[in-house]
């Protein structure tokens, strides 16, 4: 207790509070008080009006005015009276994080709430740093209890009670806590951020740490001694720490028609996050962007980062819940949300309810993919871009135009920029496939450039992304299913080519498609006239209904209309089924997987094992699509149906009427034949004449063979490609032994 304390407090216990000034002064020098010190406060107090100093008959006597006030308690001090319940709360709340001795402690706020700390969740939101430094030194006191030792850990928060978008962030949340969410677009490397500066003094051998804020460093400090103290970098502490350029996801944009709404993260404790939908905990902080004006940018100093799972991050409330699960109940719910899912484009049913199941995918394995490839090769006109585009609007999906985007842009790239923090670094730009985790890439104008192929396959086939370059060495996931599309070489589909002839996709990547269905332009009275008559429908009713179509189906005597919303909800709720195959399921799919073995035996290319792999996919996706957790024997022929109809578009060859997978990216056998005859023919040629063969010559022989002048020339032209012959002139044609 201080003097004055002594003094205040003795002459409150008198009755009066008045006393002789000898007897306090006796009092106080037998407690150890300097004679001068006890004077000294005395004359003080008498000054600031605290007591008064008078003589009565020769007696000095001190009389208390008025009690001193009680200094207000600082903000600090009334947050620290929370310390002991935040000691109990780590606890019990986060033992296993002590036990564990974690790294990273995640604090739940709602935790906090329930525990009756919500005024320290208040605090927090508006004073992030002083709060978070007071639960850091409540979770070591509480680790220090328990294991008897110190802790560096890292304390953080995983949730807050509200979140926010990034077109919402205005000066006002500056210094604040907030939460919310966004896809990257662009991540720097790793670095190391300058945290506690070690610094010595030259002078006197002072040196001292404090704590750095790594956008603004300093140097050099002044000295107790007057002198300088200059930081000693090897003995300060650091952090890892990376720069994130995020989007805002498209379904929390206002309006989505407007331009993306980016934000700059500075993450700091980074583990290194290079693509995906993540979820940021941050405080908003300001950079200026001008020498000359005080203008400033909003970037977001993140104390979190949480990457999600799931992109497409769509809510479904108990009532949506309900009327999903009335809709499945009907007998083709399959059939109904297929015919308002892409409405705009009339007929091509098969196609249009594969792109569905697409969405659905079949049930997560392990070690194998769920997603389902689809390439469509489309005759002009028929609204490729619109199936690819409408796809693109469910969230989570992405859509790029190869014309606009090359190999590395669908799947990722390392560049130098320069970012925020003002300095060239590399940077992983996170493509079209990644940024599509978990949903459907659409890919459209795919074989405009051939260099795609190889960026493609290990994403295809392997769900990920590897990137070498720059020192920057890691793997992006891409569990992404691809819907493609292109236009035949000479503008429409010829069913009597191969596939690869068509498009030039190379084999490997063609055989990672699932399914390879032409849309041709076929012309039919009927179908002409259904064509017209949905287009113009369509024209006559959109300024009135708003949307291009709304389908009304009854279900127990309720309507319920089929909007695009139900219809993305609907598959993010199915998408989560889990599906399993019967017995009776496994029977149908073996017996055709044999069946289609036995009679493509004879064939140059006979069905190989990848697509009963593609079978169980679309029959399990069949079964979710009806919210079913059992694959039965109805769903395995569906699918079984479904993938004969895309056989019978790409792999029958037009000679023999038999499937014959090399229709799809080799040469069938039929046609193989043919191609030795005409080399054999030019062997002949060149061994009888002793010189390159002439090319009528050559018709005159084949002729004979049934082989017309225009086939020759097809024949000649795929040799030359194969490399089994040389035109060494024009007409003339050598064997390449």
């Amino acid at each position: 207790m201080s003097i004055a304390d002594e003094i205040v407090d003795i002459l409150k216990k008198t009755q009066n509070y008045s006393m002789e000034w000898d007897n306090i002064y006796t009092f106080l020098i037998g407690a150890n008080y300097s004679k001068s010190g006890v004077s000294t406060t005395k004359d003080r107090l008498v000054n600031k009006g605290v007591i008064s100093e008078e003589i009565i008959n020769g007696k000095k006597i001190i009389t208390l005015l008025e009690t001193p006030k009680e200094p207000e308690p600082t903000k600090e001090q009334e947050l620290m009276k929370y310390k002991p319940q935040l000691i109990q709360f780590f606890k019990k709340m986060h033992s296993e994080d002590i036990i564990n001795e974690s790294e990273l402690v995640e604090i739940n706020t709602y935790d906090l709430i329930a525990s009756g700390l919500g005024n320290i969740v208040d605090i927090l939101l508006e004073n992030p740093e002083k709060i978070l430094s007071i639960l850091s030194g409540a979770y070591k006191e509480a680790y220090y209890s328990i294991k008897i030792e110190n802790t560096d850990a890292v304390i953080t928060i995983k949730r807050l009670p509200k979140q926010t978008t990034i077109e919402n962030l205005r000066s006002k949340d500056l210094n604040k806590l907030i939460e919310f969410e966004g896809i990257v677009a662009l991540a720097s490397k790793i670095k190391v951020a300058l945290t506690e500066g070690f610094f010595q003094c030259p002078n006197c051998g002072n040196n001292f740490h404090i704590p750095i804020d790594p956008l603004n460093p300093v140097k050099e400090l002044p000295c107790k001694c007057k002198g300088t103290a200059y930081l000693n970098e090897n003995k300060s502490k650091y952090m890892d720490f990376q720069e994130i350029k995020v989007q805002q996801p498209i379904e929390q944009m206002t309006n989505p028609e407007d331009p993306p709404r980016y934000i700059t993260i500075l993450h700091e404790n980074a583990k290194g996050i290079y693509s995906g939908r993540i979820r940021i905990i941050g405080i908003p902080i300001k950079i200026m962007n001008s020498k000359k004006l005080a203008v400033y940018d909003i970037v977001i100093k993140a104390i979190n980062i949480i990457q999600i799972e799931n992109t497409k991050k769509l809510t479904v409330s108990e009532e949506e819940e309900e009327l999903i699960k009335k809709l499945s109940k009907l007998p083709n719910i399959v059939d109904v949300l297929t015919n308002n899912f892409i409405p705009e484009i009339e007929g091509h049913h098969t196609i249009k309810k594969s792109i569905f199941l697409q969405q659905i995918k079949g049930t997560a394995k392990p070690t194998k993919r769920n997603n389902i490839h689809i390439l469509l090769i489309t005759d002009p006109g028929v609204g490729k871009s619109v199936m690819l585009q409408k796809v693109a609007k469910i969230p989570g999906n992405t859509y790029a135009s190869v014309n606009t985007a090359s190999g590395v842009g669908l799947t990722a790239t390392v560049e130098r920029v320069k970012t925020e923090i003002g300095e060239d670094t590399w940077v992983i730009k996170p493509g079209v496939i990644p940024k599509a985790h978990n949903g459907t890439a659409c890919i459209d104008e795919f074989t405009t450039k051939s260099s795609v192929e190889h960026y493609l396959l290990e994403a295809m086939e392997h769900m990920k992304i590897s990137v070498n370059k720059a020192s920057i060495s890691t793997i992006i996931p891409a569990a992404t299913s691809i819907l493609a599309a292109c236009n035949p070489k000479r503008g429409r589909y010829d069913p009597n080519s191969t596939v690869w002839e068509q498009i030039q996709i190379g084999k490997p990547l063609l055989s990672r498609f699932d399914l390879i269905f032409p849309l041709r332009d076929n012309a039919d009275a009927k179908v002409d006239e259904g064509i017209a008559d949905h287009i113009l429908t369509t024209h006559q009713n959109l300024p009135v209904e708003g949307e291009i179509s709304k389908g009304i189906v009854e279900v127990g005597g309720e309507k319920i209309a089929i909007t695009p919303e139900l219809i993305h909800k609907y598959i993010y709720y199915a998408e989560s089924i889990t599906a399993v195959l019967t017995d009776e399921a496994k029977g149908v799919l073996k017996e055709a997987y044999v069946s289609l073995r036995k009679t493509t035996r004879e064939a140059a290319e006979p069905i190989t094992a990848r697509k009963v792999e593609s079978m169980i996919r679309l029959a399990e996706a069949l079964a979710k699509a009806k919210l079913k957790t059992k694959v039965e024997k109805e769903e395995a022929e569906e699918a079984v149906n479904i993938l004969m109809e895309c056989y019978n578009e790409i792999a029958k060859d037009p000679e023999t009427g038999l499937l014959d997978f090399a229709k799809i990216g080799g040469v069938p056998k039929s046609e193989s034949n043919k191609l030795d005859l005409v080399r054999d023919a030019i062997k002949h040629l060149e061994e009888r004449d002793n010189s390159p063969a002439d090319f009528y010559d050559l018709e005159e022989l084949l002729s004979k063979k049934s082989i017309s002048e225009e086939q020759l020339e097809n024949y000649l032209t795929k040799l030359k490609m194969f490399g089994d012959i040389m035109e060494v002139r024009s007409g003339k044609y050598k064997v390449v032994s």
